[in-house]
């Protein structure tokens, strides 16, 4: 015969009740670890990443101005010797797909004289096309124009190419960079 114990205070100790207790507070533990478990862990869910940041040497690039792009352009219509009389004609001429071909040329060729660029055009509307595609690849940087110094040949680039074609000049305040509109 099983006798019951009795709680200090006289009553009988209900072992179900003690069961009960011990079940609830599994279900809490259980409920936290669960929680604990969703929680983001480094290793796991994700990591630390650390980067170096390089030590660049700043380049001081002198501006060119906006007349300095038109003696420019001057210069090569004055080279050309276009002395056509004006004519107004209609010519579908799109500005993008010069840029287009003038990215595949820098691909091909790496670097261009820009006054070989415009040489091998006789139109001027033409060139004038070609000009507008030059300065919108600069302005969106896509391409890089350079010159060793005024009044010299201007070269087109890709970004990053610019450096090679005059190695000595980077570091000289002669270097002429027209900068992008992203810089």
């Amino acid at each position: 015969v099983a006798v019951s114990r009795t709680q200090e205070d006289g009553e009988p100790d209900d072992p179900r009740a003690e069961l009960m207790q011990r079940l609830l507070e599994s279900k809490k533990l259980r409920s936290a670890a669960l929680r604990l478990q969703n929680l983001p862990r480094l290793s796991r869910d994700f990591w630390v990443g650390s980067a170096e940041c390089l030590d660049t040497e700043d380049v001081l690039y002198p501006t060119v101005t906006g007349e300095e792009m038109l003696e420019a352009w001057m210069g090569v219509l004055s080279r050309l010797k276009l002395t056509q009389k004006h004519r107004v004609s209609r010519q579908e001429l799109s500005i993008r797909e010069h840029m287009s071909e003038m990215l595949k040329r820098l691909q091909r060729d790496g670097t261009l004289a820009l006054g070989t660029l415009f040489n091998e055009e006789k139109d001027r509307e033409k060139i004038t096309v070609w000009f507008l595609a030059m300065l919108e690849l600069a302005k969106e940087g896509l391409i890089v124009l350079t010159q060793a110094e005024p009044f010299s040949e201007i070269y087109a680039s890709l970004p990053g190419e610019e450096r090679a074609l005059f190695p000595g000049l980077c570091n000289e305040r002669r270097w002429v960079h027209f900068p992008s509109g992203r810089e």
